[in-house]
């Protein structure tokens, strides 16, 4: 891989670049499909792929190749393109760090045999404990991937991993009934715990199976709603996009730009990113050239930082982040799930989220799906796609309980948490 940077660079350098970065990803992907439900086959796919950056003053230019044949052509191209950009004073590429040049995480090669067991193992699970769910496709798969950033500050980090992952497209369905459509997706580093274990998947199809039957909720109202991770995800999305991203900073639509330091969220709420987090499939390098460190985003409700890569943080004269974002995590707290919707007088315990992107306010609203009906703190029944809608900075203000418990998607850790002064209406 060295050596092709090393190659990427000269070939730069000689088209007319007078500053270059070059990214390498080389994969290789063992995929063991389903299709109706079961076992269809096994195959394998391999992918190379080269990103070239050239800087010719303060202009730049891109451009993505996936085999070296055509590498004087794209890198011609790169520098064409820079030469016609726009100067830009907050264009660069990353500067030399201190650190270890190389990562090296999860296994190097794919177990078959234990992925098929595995797969055979859920699905037969599945057929015998729920005999409600319908899965339509999906399966399991390893990657092996590679990837290497070099360029001419003297960089030169690589990061090879080795990550399992499941995920599965289903619904529940019987003579009375179909539900709506649900899936799960969980990445992990080893095949020691059943696939109905991983990233809440059990739990999540469980819900779909208690889902028949679903009935129209007809009424509106504010009260609590109980999220559980896939939907809180959503909304640790929604709010890093509105409220901490470098577009929205720039922009200046964030309604945050100006906190830093200053409580922005209840006191319970601390978002940490931490890529070295062993439970995660951690992305060890940032997408323009820089090693992803560990950081905390909100502690106890105070803004320590905003998700800023290079650009955006020349651009505002800001501190580049540590890493941006890819593994924000809400801390669990010390209530446990069920004391969660124990303590819901009137509310919903939502399932899965689905909506529009929220505006630059964090005014959002959506479909609850996969969700129930709770009263004076029980589970009273599933209900139909139900609207949700509130503001961003409201729900992470309001949260009254955060869970113990929390599910590992690989990429993310979450919780389930409650919120109040939602609206519901459906």
């Amino acid at each position: 891989m060295r050596e092709i940077v090393r190659q990427v660079l000269d070939t730069l350098a000689a088209a007319g670049a007078d500053r270059a970065q070059c990214w390498v990803t080389r994969s290789e992907k063992t995929e063991l499909a389903l299709e109706a439900g079961k076992i269809e086959g096994m195959f394998t796919t391999h992918n190379t792929n080269l990103v070239l950056t050239a800087l010719v003053g303060k202009r730049k230019g891109t451009q993505s190749v996936n085999q070296l044949q055509d590498l004087e052509k794209s890198a011609f191209e790169a520098v064409e393109q820079a030469r016609g950009a726009q100067e830009d004073e907050a264009n660069d590429i990353a500067e030399a760090e201190d650190g270890a040049p190389e990562y090296n995480d999860g296994p190097e090669s794919c177990d078959r045999d234990m992925m098929y067991s595995r797969l055979d193992e859920f699905l037969g699970d599945v057929q015998t404990r729920l005999p409600e769910i319908r899965i339509t496709d999906g399966g399991c798969e390893f990657v092996s991937r590679t990837m290497a950033v070099g360029n001419t500050n003297g960089v030169y980090i690589s990061a090879r991993s080795g990550d399992y992952g499941c995920g599965f497209t289903f619904s529940a369905g019987d003579e009375r009934a179909t539900g709506s459509m649900n899936y799960t997706y969980a990445a992990f580093r080893d095949l020691g715990v059943p696939f109905t274990e991983r990233g809440g998947t059990g739990i999540i199809m469980e819900q779909s199976a208690r889902e028949l039957g679903a009935k129209a909720l007809g009424s509106k109202f504010t009260g609590s709603v109980v999220f559980a991770p896939e939907p809180l995800g959503n909304m640790i999305e929604y709010f890093a996009n509105a409220y901490l991203s470098g577009s929205a900073i720039i922009a200046g639509t964030s309604l945050l730009k100006d906190k830093l330091s200053q409580s922005v969220a209840g006191k319970n709420v601390t978002f940490v990113s931490n890529p070295s987090d062993p439970e995660l499939c951690g992305i060890r390098l940032t997408p323009d050239g820089f090693r992803a460190h560990d950081m905390t985003v909100i502690k106890n409700g105070t803004l320590k930082c905003f998700l800023l890569n290079q650009y955006s943080a020349r651009k505002l004269g800001r501190p580049r982040s540590a890493n941006y974002g890819e593994h924000i995590t809400l801390l669990p707290g010390e209530m446990r799930r069920d004391e969660l919707i124990s303590g819901v007088k009137r509310g919903l315990l939502v399932g899965r989220f689905s909506g529009g992107a929220p505006n630059d306010k964090g005014d959002f609203s959506g479909v609850a799906k996969n969700s129930f009906y709770i009263e004076n703190g029980k589970i009273v029944r599933p209900v139909q796609e139900t609207m949700i809608s509130g503001n961003l900075l409201d729900v992470f203000n309001n949260i009254s309980g955060i869970s113990s418990e929390s599910l590992s998607t690989g990429i993310n850790k979450r919780p389930w948490v409650r919120a109040e002064n939602i609206v519901i209406s459906g």
